[in-house]
């Protein structure tokens, strides 16, 4: 999930200054920093590498800043991964160099020699690893927020800093002498490679791992618009033992299902539990619906009619949640959050109604026409609407709605699916109704079903707001995103009305066609970044039993 990765980011950056500012001051402390001699001018190569170093030590942290909020990259799921294991082994290295500098020998303590040469720790192995943890660090957060503004500066940037790595090198061979000429035979720059042989791996590395992504991504994505359901399925679990893929098919009035395995063989017909994603929020929906229906809520209201809401401002409509165009962001930011990050669990873990309501009053929406932007935060006000009218959490309340629609199987629960792997969630965790609940093929085929049938919730899938939200890639798939009715997405070209779903470790989709009575599900254990997302491989499969 995209802000997941947000927040590691943002957690990487702040752990690595963090460990350059205490380095500073504990060496203020020891006084071991020797005031800056200035610069000779007339040396115009070392002041003019002084100046790109820092124009590239602040433009980094401006360009990896703005790449993070945007939170969008060109690089998938295992790319990422390698960025976050590159750039926590810089903070790693950084740490360590830290460490090394601030730490004191006997000798020097003996001898009052704060400003000898440090060749401790880490410097046993690298004589620059503080420049090294900074470009990995670089290099990490590129691979995990690629895009080609943040890959030109991290390019100028490790340029930048090699550059400094050799200036520093010679003020330290004036400052030592023979001492660090010694020391330079005896350790390379960077780790157990001479620097220039250093430099050709690594540039050899990067060019061959991004031409071979790069190429075979251009490949994939080019025939991805001809490819069958099959195929798409088949390259998905390529070698991949553990994919799990459910696919359930309702058509001519029967519903059956099929489970995949790796390589797109079909396993046995066993039923698994998955983590269904946001498609908790067209259960949510249905618990507002049913609220409307039973006179408890109109959906023009505005929401502090129901919510304990600070007076005299602007709040959206019930509607406008459902919708996604209330203007409210799609969250944010908190320290439960920040947390999460780190221990694991669903992102949305510890986040408290307390919460929501205070970010709610603070987010200073005006009265005016928002577009769509999809948002769990409001379906988290949402939930909090259903407690509000039902004066009952929402836990409950949904777990008990799903045994009376006959979901015996789905449910908000704290245990683990048997595949694992599982977001953790509290019973009172507010953002819990736009993504908290479990569910099985019988369930959600079920569910479908009822979307077709059940005249009491037709409805939900007519059209309350134009959306327009078709987005170049799905646009290739034949996927479109035109109006919105309760939370379902209504494809008007392919008459199809649909909803997904994605966690960080499965990823689902449901889609019908009322014309044909006809309906897809699928349920998957891997991430939505991973390969084809099952909203592609159902929008494919839905359009092929047409």
């Amino acid at each position: 999930m995209t802000f997941r990765y947000q927040i590691i980011g943002i957690l990487i950056l702040i752990l690595f200054y963090l460990v350059y500012v205490g380095k500073i001051i504990v060496q203020n402390k020891q006084e071991t920093i020797v005031k800056q001699t200035k610069i000779d001018k007339s040396n115009k190569v070392k002041v003019c590498v002084r100046r790109l170093a820092m124009i590239a030590a602040y433009g980094t942290i401006l360009a990896e800043i703005v790449s993070i909020l945007w939170g969008r990259s060109l690089f998938r799921y295992s790319a990422k991964t390698a960025g976050i294991v590159i750039a926590v082994l810089g903070v790693v290295l950084s740490l360590l160099a830290a460490i090394s500098q601030c730490t004191k020998r006997r000798s020097d303590k003996d001898t009052n020699n704060s400003h000898g040469l440090v060749r401790r720790g880490i410097y046993r192995i690298s004589r620059m690893p503080e420049i090294l943890g900074y470009i990995l660090v670089c290099l990490g957060i590129l691979l995990m927020f690629f895009n080609w503004f943040l890959c030109v500066w991290s390019i100028f940037t490790i340029i930048s800093m090699h550059l400094k790595a050799i200036q520093d090198e010679k003020d330290l061979l004036a400052k030592f002498g023979e001492e660090y000429s010694a020391y330079k035979k005896k350790v390379c720059r960077y780790f157990g490679l001479k620097t220039w042989k250093f430099w050709v791996i690594v540039a050899v590395a990067i060019i061959s791992i991004g031409f071979f992504t790069i190429l075979k991504l251009s490949k994939n994505m080019e025939a991805l618009p001809n490819m069958s359901f099959e195929d798409c399925l088949k390259y998905t679990t390529e070698g991949n033992s553990d994919a799990v893929i459910t696919v359930g098919i309702y058509k001519d009035g029967e519903m059956s299902y099929t489970v995949y395995g790796e390589n797109g063989q079909e396993l046995e017909p066993k039923i698994h539990s998955y983590e269904i994603g946001s498609l908790t929020k067209t259960i949510t929906a249905m618990l507002i619906h049913k609220a409307e229906n039973e006179g408890k809520l109109k959906i023009t209201d505005t929401i502090d009619k129901y919510l304990d809401l600070p007076k005299g401002q602007y709040y959206p409509t019930i509607a406008q949640l459902l919708t996604h165009t209330s203007g409210y962001e799609g969250y944010y930011l908190n320290p439960a959050m920040m947390l999460n990050a780190v221990i694991g669990g669903a992102p949305f873990r510890y986040v408290t109604s307390e919460d929501i309501l205070k970010e709610a009053a603070q987010a200073g929406l005006t009265e005016q026409t928002y577009d769509w932007n999809y948002s769990n935060f409001g379906y988290a006000l949402l939930g909090m609407i259903v407690e509000s009218v039902n004066d009952e959490y929402y836990v409950g309340l949904v777990n008990r709605y799903l045994d009376e629609i006959g979901m015996s199987n789905s449910a908000f629960t704290s245990e683990n699916t048997d595949l694992g792997n599982n977001w953790k969630w509290e019973m009172r965790d507010a953002y819990a109704p736009a993504g908290a609940i479990h569910s099985d093929i019988k369930d959600m085929l079920s569910y479908a079903i009822m979307q077709l049938e059940d005249e009491e919730l037709q409805n939900m899938h007519m059209p309350i707001a134009k959306i327009s939200a078709n987005n170049e890639g799905y646009s290739e798939m034949g996927i479109n995103m035109d109006e919105i009715g309760y939370t379902w997405i209504i494809d008007k070209e392919n008459g199809f009305v649909w909803h997904n779903g994605g966690t960080d470790d499965y990823n689902s989709y449901l889609g019908f066609c009322k014309e044909t009575n006809t309906a897809v599900v699928i349920l998957s254990n891997l991430p939505d970044d991973y390969r084809i997302p099952a909203t592609v491989m159902g929008v494919k499969l839905l359009q092929e039993i047409q």
